[in-house]
């Protein structure tokens, strides 16, 4: 009979892939802890710590949890959902950090104060350089004066699963970092982050191999940054079904949603694939900068940003949009277009819907160009601008 092992998740059970975990921390036993009435954090974080430095799997019961330090889990960390919470009191960094084999669940994170800049600077997920297999799911984290998920940079594939992360008013979302360009094999599932302060909901840069599945995401507009930025040596990155906009409205109409742009050393992102995707209510577009390419997007909306749907700077080869659109861009009244191309990156726009009407024109092209296009019909009248000249 496969073996299954009772979850600390809210009664449910733990997935067959994460048994491995589980058992690793069976033999310490589960170590069941209630808050503290001390909110200088020392009662709690050392109760806590103490139990996951011995081995155990840590069950929170409903309550709040004062932390004056970060805790290192390298078993299991469990609470009741968002009824458990923890706030950092006087200390920065991340709040957990994640060792291999490890799985964080059912947990909240809240920064202190409704207001997340003057909250403690800390993260609320790291996870340790070089840790794998590593599982969170069920996560809502508020108000956090740092990133929402930040492992230290990654060196080598980390095998880590996120599913259900939730998140508001935080200074950022997700970020995924390495030094150059290396395989860290995560994946991104039903994803909700919204009102970013300062940072991108999701930042890549110089990670392969990310698979990205329902993400739900906004940044404030007068954070100035990308929603969702990749950035360097990206490739083999799967994006489906992600909704990421501004709110409230952004400042600029240069401020793109999502950004795909070369890092210091000119790596640009490649092989990427957006399905069934929506960048919206942005200051503008979907940007492809620099030599990003082998890029497809296949059923991608660009709509109601302030300027451009669709900007392409680069000089990228093989960016493929297949059944995508542009829909009520140009909010500000200003010179904009469905799709601007304004370098020589290698394009071919296939069954596109030109849908703003209040674009300049539907598609702008540069006298030289590597364009195809094959949809000619376009609404109030709205022409290309240019020839394409064939990609």
């Amino acid at each position: 009979m496969r073996r299954t092992a009772l979850g600390l998740l809210g009664g449910g059970l733990l997935p067959a892939a994460r048994l491995t975990a589980a058992s690793a921390a069976e033999s310490a036993g589960i170590s069941t802890i209630a808050p503290s009435s001390d909110t200088s954090g020392a009662t709690d974080e050392q109760a806590i710590s103490g139990a996951l430095a011995a081995g155990a799997a840590v069950q929170l019961v409903p309550g709040t949890y004062y932390l004056n330090a970060g805790l290192t889990v390298d078993t299991m960390l469990a609470g009741c959902g968002p009824a458990t919470r923890l706030i950092p009191v006087g200390f920065t960094g991340p709040i957990v950090t994640m060792g291999s084999r490890s799985m964080l669940s059912e947990l909240q994170f809240y920064g202190g104060s409704a207001t997340s800049a003057g909250n403690p600077a800390t993260d609320g997920i790291s996870v340790s350089a070089g840790a794998s297999q590593v599982f969170v799911d069920n996560i809502t984290a508020f108000y956090l004066n740092g990133w929402v998920l930040n492992p230290q940079p990654i060196q080598s594939a980390t095998h880590m699963s996120v599913i259900g992360i939730r998140g508001l008013g935080n200074a950022g979302g997700i970020q995924l970092y390495a030094s150059s360009g290396v395989t860290a094999q995560v994946a991104l599932t039903d994803i909700d982050i919204q009102q970013c302060q300062v940072n991108p909901a999701l930042q890549l840069e110089n990670v392969y191999d990310i698979n990205v599945r329902g993400l739900n995401c906004a940044v404030i507009g007068s954070a100035g940054v990308a929603t969702v930025r990749l950035v360097g040596d990206v490739a083999t990155a799967l994006f489906s079904d992600v909704d990421a906009g501004v709110y409230p409205a952004p400042e600029s109409a240069y401020t793109p949603v999502l950004k795909l742009e070369a890092g210091t050393d000119t790596q640009a992102p490649s092989d990427v694939s957006f399905t069934g995707c929506t960048f919206q209510q942005g200051g503008a577009r979907v940007e492809v900068d620099d030599g990003s390419s082998n890029l497809r997007f296949t059923g991608v909306m660009a709509k109601t940003n302030l300027g451009n749907g669709w900007q392409f700077s680069g000089d990228g080869t093989f960016i493929s949009l297949t059944g995508c659109g542009g829909y009520a861009n140009n909010a500000s009244g200003g010179t904009a277009y469905d799709v601007n191309v304004s370098g020589l990156a290698h394009i071919g726009i296939f069954g596109f819907g030109y849908g703003s009407a209040d674009v300049t024109s539907a598609l702008e092209l540069p006298a030289v160009n590597h364009v195809t296009n094959d949809n000619a019909t376009y609404p109030g009248g709205k022409q290309v601008s240019g020839t394409p000249q064939g990609w």
